[in-house]
């Protein structure tokens, strides 16, 4: 599928994906896709499944970049303004705070033996450990630095 192809079947307009021909279930001017199990917005193309934001990137630039973040980590925010090419590891530095996370601060965690708040973040894929902290006010921006100086536009805090 090439940049020409899908604009001749959709056109963009704020984010979105609109038909361009007249099917048995769409109408022209109708949006296309739904979301898919991982919260993605999907569309059909030629019998061949493909992510909204990769269409959208294909149709302003012509050719795809191997991963795609979306800036503002809103899944089925597909403006274009929202999308940038990325590196695998950068796509993961701009991930949300795990649910897991029981701290509420993205790359702290309470360390019980020594009863305090432990710093770590992942640097390509590698943990970091950046220290122990009495406070968390102190550990949160003890974290919030460390990610802006390894990860700089892709870094994401919560």
């Amino acid at each position: 599928m090439n940049q020409d192809e899908i604009k001749k079947r959709l056109e963009y307009k704020d984010g979105k994906l609109l038909n361009k021909i007249k099917t048995l279930k769409k109408n022209i001017g109708d949006e296309v896709g739904c979301i898919n199990t991982a919260g993605y917005k999907v569309v059909r193309i030629q019998k061949k499944l493909m992510f909204a934001h990769r269409v959208i990137w294909l149709m302003h630039y012509g050719s795809l970049p191997k991963y795609i973040d979306h800036i503002d980590g809103n899944k089925l925010n597909n403006c274009i303004s929202n999308l940038r090419a990325a590196t695998p590891s950068q796509n993961s530095c701009n991930s949300k705070r795990k649910q897991s996370n029981l701290s509420g601060v993205k790359g702290v965690f309470f360390y019980k033996p020594n009863q305090k708040w432990s710093v770590q973040i992942m640097v390509n894929y590698k943990k970091l450990f950046y220290g122990y902290y009495v406070h968390k006010d102190i550990a949160e921006t003890i974290a919030m630095l460390t990610r802006i100086k390894h990860h700089g536009e892709f870094a994401n805090h919560g």
